[in-house]
């Protein structure tokens, strides 16, 4: 496990293409789990996002922080309930990627 998004960026150094999902924090210390999730994403198209966060998806969504749809699980959560999103992200047929929002969320 890694807690740093520079972490998680040297360690994808030469296998980046090679990773199929990306399980992040939307926030972390120093980087952010969107920041990430673009940097991974820019080397390997094909890289499926999971975020998660003990912030609700509501929240998430009022700050802007995430674009609305975006893959996200809400803290705490069971290793079924993980299981299962990462199953269902891997196996569906289009590639899930982390896309900033254009405009700003409404207050």
């Amino acid at each position: 496990m890694l807690f740093y998004g520079e972490e998680a960026l040297a360690a994808c150094e030469g296998n980046g293409k090679g990773i199929r999902l990306l399980v992040t924090d939307v926030i972390m210390p120093k980087m952010s789990g969107g920041e990430l999730a673009e940097k991974l994403a820019a080397r390997n198209k094909a890289l499926r996002v999971r975020f998660i966060s003990g912030y609700t998806g509501n929240v998430i969504e009022r700050q802007g922080i995430l674009p609305k749809g975006t893959n996200f699980l809400q803290k705490p959560f069971t290793s079924a309930d993980l299981g299962e999103k990462i199953r269902g992200i891997l196996a569906y047929a289009r590639t899930d990627r982390y896309e900033r929002p254009s405009a700003s969320p409404p207050p």
